[in-house]
């Protein structure tokens, strides 16, 4: 594909043979919005602003990025990293504050069966061609109660919290076996002896599930010590893996899901291994400058620990970056990294014992 940079005034836009054109745009600022954010379903839904391209930030660095899993089967990979490196041209000075080469997370699995995420190896490879920062996720799926969780009694209560500790088990066992092998791929002269494969960024629990969703309050409540359970239950699991043991575990999460299922509460630190928010802000901006009052003090508490230290390290600011889709009209989720390259160099983590996933 070949991008031609044109100026147009205080925007910078990126013509693409065969490629919408791609526009680099500042926060905060004003864009159309797609979806309720204040909706109650089980399922993550696409919200956000509608964007051009990717929206930088005023005053702070941030490098871009998207998160793919198999709803993304059409993502153009040479456009996104031609579409990020758009300020850095020669017509768009580099300031310090525009985009970096972008980075892109991949969904490994889903639950407990390997067969409901198959775009993976696609996506992970097309990432890695054009030597892009790339990490791995698993969404976390709770089994729910098949009424109202307030109403269990305390059997029902614990043979739930059972099921949902042992597909953990099995969910991590699933993530831990599909990563591996797929690390295994990587060109043995890019790897460090005793390595497998080459490096990545920190490993992320997705907990978008909202078990109870159409429920009470109370509901929400009772289910989030099982939620947050199996969550900690993961994140061990994959953490004492010989291959990948003591690494950190991000989660990703929205503000509400960590505050309704009081997730503060988890028999873990779910927010050691730091924070990747999904917050869709209506101007762009970061979670802490949200517009609205209520959200952004439920950005607090998810991103700042009790001594002030900010923990959210990303942000999924919209699902509608489709200008690096070769289909049109459909949704891609735009994230951001608080930092520089080199920050987020620093993260790369490698895993070991390439010799346990040999094939005999």
């Amino acid at each position: 594909m070949v991008g031609i940079s044109i100026a147009a005034g205080n925007s910078r836009v990126l013509a693409a043979i065969d490629s919408p054109n791609c526009t680099y745009q500042i926060a905060p600022g004003k864009f159309p919005f797609r979806g309720d954010p204040t909706t109650r379903t089980r399922e993550p839904t696409d919200i956000g602003i509608v964007t051009q391209g990717f929206v930088g930030l005023e005053d702070a660095s941030a490098v871009p990025g998207i998160d793919v899993s198999k709803w993304q089967d059409a993502t153009d990979f040479v456009f996104l990293k031609a579409c990020a490196k758009l300020a850095t041209n020669a017509n768009a000075p580099h300031d310090g504050r525009h985009p970096q080469p972008p980075f892109v997370y991949v969904r490994m699995t889903a639950g407990e069966d390997p067969d409901h995420e198959l775009e993976y190896s696609t996506h992970w490879a097309n990432a890695r061609h054009e030597n892009l920062f790339v990490g791995p996720y698993h969404y976390l799926d709770i089994i729910d109660a098949k009424s109202s969780a307030s109403k269990l009694s305390a059997d029902e209560f614990s043979k739930l919290l059972k099921a949902n500790l042992d597909s953990a088990d099995k969910q991590a066992r699933v993530f831990i076996d599909r990563f591996s092998r797929l690390l295994t791929l990587d060109p043995a002269v890019d790897v460090a002896s005793g390595d497998l494969g080459k490096p990545y960024l920190p490993i992320v629990l997705d907990l978008s599930d909202r078990p109870q969703a159409k429920y009470s309050d109370d509901d929400t409540i009772r289910i989030g010590s099982i939620y947050g359970a199996a969550a900690c239950r993961w994140i061990a699991h994959v953490r004492s893996d010989p291959s990948f043991e003591g690494q950190p575990v991000m989660i990703f999460t929205t503000a509400y899901i960590y505050k309704d299922y009081h997730l503060d509460s988890a028999p873990c630190n779910l927010r050691e291994g730091k924070v990747w928010i999904s917050q869709h802000t209506v101007d762009g901006e970061r979670q802490d400058r949200d517009p609205d009052s209520s959200a952004r003090e439920a950005a607090r508490q998810l991103c700042v620990d009790a001594a002030g230290n900010s923990l959210c390290l990303f942000q999924q600011y919209t699902s509608y970056g489709g200008f690096a889709l070769f289909r049109e009209n459909a949704a891609l989720d735009l994230d951001r990294f608080f930092g520089t390259e080199a920050d987020l160099q620093g993260l790369l983590q490698h895993a070991k014992h390439p010799e346990r996933w040999e094939v005999k």
